[in-house]
C-alpha cells in the first residue's frame, strides 16, 4: 500500500530522489576522504621524508618507495571505475585530487604555519604515471596485460616526470668551502630535529652496482614489485565494490 503511494505521488517522488543525492554525495565525500587519508598514510608510512623533502628525493630510493606508495590506493580506486562503469580514468582522477590536496596541504600548514619555503617540500606528481597505467587499460582491456605493462608504464614514468622539478636543485654548489648539491645546501638552512642528518647519505649501497649507477636498478625494481602491489591492490578494489558490501550496509 505504502509502495503504490509512493510511486503515484510526484512529491514523494521527487523528495525520494533528493535524499537519494545527498546519500551519494555524502557517500563520495567518505570515500574521496578514504582515498585521500590511504594515501597519506601509506606515504607516510613507505616513502616518508622522501617524499617531503628536496634533499631526500635522491636516486635510489624515490622511484622505489614512491612508485609503491602511490600504488596501493590509485590501483583501487582504477579497479572500481573500471569494474563498476568501465571508465579507464579512474587513477588519472584519483591522481589529479591527491596532487591537489598535497599542494594545499604543504602550502597552508608548513608554508604558512612554519614558514618552510615550497622549494623545499613540494609533493611529487603522479599524473602522468597515472595516465600511462590508463592508457594501458584502456588499450588492452585486459587484467594480466595491465599488471605486467600498467605497472611497468607507471613506474618507468615516475623518475623522469618528476625529475624535472627536481633536476636544479641537484645542481652542484659551494658554500661555507664545501661543494654540495642546492638540495643539501637548503636541507642545512632548514634543520629538521626529528630527521637523523646521518640517514641521507644514502647513496651508497648494493644497488650501485650497473654501471655505477643506483637509478636504472632501483627503477627496474620498482617495476617488479609493482607487478604484484598492482596485482594486489585491483584484487583489494575489485572486493570494495562488490554489491554484497552494500547490502550488509
Amino acid at each position: 500500500m505504502q509502495t503504490q503511494t509512493i510511486r503515484t505521488s510526484p512529491e514523494l517522488q521527487k523528495e525520494g530522489l533528493a535524499v537519494g543525492k545527498r546519500i551519494q554525495f555524502v557517500a563520495w565525500v567518505i570515500i574521496g576522504m578514504t582515498v585521500t587519508v590511504g594515501t597519506f598514510a601509506s606515504q607516510s608510512l613507505l616513502e616518508g621524508d622522501w617524499s617531503f623533502w628536496i634533499d631526500w628525493k635522491d636516486r635510489r630510493y624515490f622511484p622505489i618507495l614512491g612508485v609503491i606508495s602511490y600504488m596501493l590506493m590509485l590501483v583501487s580506486v582504477q579497479a572500481a571505475c573500471w569494474i563498476k562503469a568501465r571508465l579507464p580514468v579512474g587513477m588519472t582522477l584519483c591522481a589529479v585530487g591527491i596532487n591537489l590536496w598535497q599542494w594545499f596541504e604543504r602550502y597552508v600548514n608548513w608554508w604558512g604555519w612554519f614558514g618552510y619555503p615550497m622549494n623545499e617540500l613540494f609533493p611529487e606528481t603522479v599524473i602522468p604515471c597515472a595516465i600511462a597505467a590508463d592508457c594501458v587499460l584502456l588499450l588492452s582491456r585486459k587484467l594480466l596485460l595491465t599488471y605486467l605493462f600498467g605497472a611497468y608504464a607507471f613506474a618507468l614514468t615516475f623518475y623522469p616526470a618528476n625529475w624535472v622539478m627536481i633536476a636544479p636543485f641537484h645542481q652542484p654548489i659551494e658554500a661555507l668551502g664545501q661543494t654540495l648539491s642546492l638540495a643539501d645546501y637548503i636541507g642545512f638552512s632548514y634543520v629538521r630535529s626529528a630527521i637523523p642528518e646521518y640517514l641521507r647519505m644514502i647513496e651508497s649501497g648494493t644497488l650501485r652496482t650497473f654501471e655505477g649507477g643506483a637509478l636504472g636498478p632501483a627503477i627496474f625494481f620498482s617495476g617488479v614489485v609493482g607487478i604484484f602491489i598492482y596485482a594486489i591492490f585491483w584484487w583489494i578494489g575489485d572486493q570494495c565494490t562488490r554489491n554484497r558490501w552494500v547490502k550488509k550496509i
